[in-house]
This record gives structure tokens, sequence and C-alpha cells, in this order.
């Protein structure tokens, strides 16, 4: 959705001779329309207003997911739209029939309102195996502890939660 993050996707594409891919400079989301982005300025921006992230606000397009997954069947699923991964996937449940695999970067970063145990769950009620992986604390958000006892504890983190349809035996 980043304008500048689009530019560096176009430049890359273009280095590497792949003009066969498809692009859309537009925020995943669950309408068409336009959303209103934050942009971080170096490679992160999300939907809506982030705490603790100093950002410039846009307005950009926005496309529903739904409606490009329920065209055709998709091997590989790649989300990493910085905490809107929930409502995202929430709207495309029903359309999730047409994905093999999914890798979604879970952006847990309101410790009152987690996202991970909800897309466990609606993942694996679509029929997916999951599994996760590369747990990174966002030291460099800030954050209170909220009295934790523990020094080193971080609240906000990104995790990689991968799911996939079990082999069917045969």
């Amino acid at each position: 959705a980043d304008p500048a993050i689009a530019a560096v996707l176009e430049r890359n594409l273009t280095r590497n001779g792949a003009g066969d891919v498809e692009r859309v400079a537009a925020a995943v989301w669950i309408a068409d329309g336009t959303v209103e982005f934050s942009a971080e300025g170096s490679d992160s921006g999300a939907i809506g207003e982030v705490p603790g992230l100093p950002s410039r606000r846009l307005v950009v397009p926005a496309v529903r997911l739904r409606d490009w997954l329920v065209r055709e069947p998709i091997d590989l699923l790649k989300i990493d739209i910085e905490g809107a991964e929930l409502a995202v996937l929430q709207d495309c449940e029903d359309a999730l029939g047409q994905v093999k695999a999914i890798h979604v970067e879970v952006h847990d970063l309101a410790p009152g309102r987690r996202l991970l145990p909800a897309c466990l769950t609606l993942l694996e009620r679509a029929g997916f195996t999951t599994a996760l992986s590369g747990l990174l604390p966002v030291t460099w958000r800030s954050f209170d502890p909220q009295g934790s006892p523990f020094a080193d504890a971080v609240p906000q983190w990104v995790v990689v939660l991968r799911a996939w349809r079990p082999a069917v035996a045969g």
C-alpha cells in the first residue's frame, strides 16, 4: 500500500526480469475502496494508526483479498499485513478452501487483544494443520510493561504462522 515500497518492488522486478508478475499497489483489506494507512518510512506500515510507531498517514487503495481467492486455486498465500491478519482471515474464511498452504506473519502488538489464538482457531476450523516459528519480540516500538515482574518481558511480538492441508492417504 505504501507508494514508496511499491516503487521498490517495481525496481526489483524490473532488475530481475520479472515482467510476468502482476503488481497491485494496494492494501489488502476486507473491502475494495480506500483505507487510511500509516507509512512507517522504511519497510513497514499498517492500516489505521499504530501506537508507538512514528508514521505519516496516507489514504491508499484497498482490495478485498476474498475476491481474489475465489477466482482460482492458490498453492501458497503469504500474508504480511501488519496487524490486519485476523480481520482479513475472518473475511476470507469461507474462501480458504481454495488455498493449499498459508504463511502468515501475525503481528501481536496489543497485549489485551491477541490475534494469534483466533488466527490459529480459524485456520484449524478451515481444515489446516498449523505450526508456529520465528517469534520476534518487537523491542523497537514503545510499550508499557504494565507492572510485569520480568525486566525483559516484551508484550509485543511477531510470529510466523504456517498452515497447510494435511495429505490425503490413498
